[in-house]
């Protein structure tokens, strides 16, 4: 994206948690269109607060300020989508073309990131130790203290969300499987990106999805090392950097523009 076609209103504010794969996916279409935001961390229960007080809704992350408050990644998304003229948008003005890039958003957004999330965090909450810098990262400093000394009551918060249990985990793990299965068979004919030549809202979907499992360069969620992840997701993101899926997830993110 040519820099000099940035907004150059003044920064809005995008309250997040920055665990969220909604959180990062909107981050990156803000960037993608170049529109100017600051971002405010917050943990979670203190940030869905936030924004229930700001927008009327729980939901994340929030757009706020130089517009009216905008709750939800999608209408974020819609939002930022109309500062652009149409030729730049992530959607494509044909109907074919959008109908397959929607059938595509779903898939990644509403299947593939739930997936992520529940057998993510299945995994990695007990870990007490190595969860409290990814879930306050950024956060204000009584809000970190606030995570080290009530740890169980913000993990069992996120588990209660998410409805994270062992047969959750498994169903998500064959979610997960048939995802990047589906994206490998687009990608067999060497195109692009999912849709043909030209990025789209359904690869920022998809690479953002897909990003907690592979950790791709230039990924800005906060999550915890590979190193010290348990066992069970070593072996699923070695087993995953071995797909085409993988491949394109370093390609997309490689290509996304600086924060403006």
């Amino acid at each position: 994206m040519d820099p000099m076609a940035r907004t150059t209103a003044a920064p809005a504010t995008l309250l997040t948690f920055p665990p969220m794969i909604d959180g990062e996916l909107t981050r990156f279409v803000l960037d993608q269109h170049g529109v100017a935001y600051e971002e405010r961390p917050h943990i979670a229960i203190v940030a869905n607060l936030i924004a229930l007080a700001r927008a009327r809704t729980i939901a994340l992350p929030v757009l706020s300020g130089t517009v009216p408050a905008i709750a939800g990644a999608r209408p974020v998304i819609d939002w930022a989508e109309a500062q652009r003229p149409p030729a730049q948008r992530l959607v494509p003005a044909g109907p074919a073309q959008a109908a397959t890039v929607e059938r595509l958003w779903h898939r990644a957004n509403a299947d593939l990131a739930t997936a992520t999330a529940a057998y993510a965090y299945f995994h990695l909450l007990p870990h007490r130790e190595i969860m409290i810098a990814p879930l306050s990262r950024g956060a204000p400093g009584w809000e970190v203290f606030a995570t080290r000394l009530a740890y169980p009551v913000f993990a069992g918060f996120i588990g209660k969300v998410l409805g994270l249990s062992a047969d959750k985990a498994a169903t998500s793990l064959t979610t997960i499987r048939a995802v990047f299965a589906e994206c490998d068979a687009l990608l067999a004919d060497q195109r692009t990106f999912l849709t043909g030549d030209r990025l789209t809202l359904a690869d920022i979907a998809m690479a953002t999805a897909a990003a907690p499992l592979l950790l791709p360069e230039g990924y800005g969620a906060p999550i915890p090392p590979l190193e010290a992840m348990p066992p069970v997701l070593q072996d699923l993101v070695a087993e995953l950097r071995r797909t085409r899926t993988a491949g394109f997830v370093r390609k997309v993110y490689r290509q996304r523009p600086a924060k403006a």
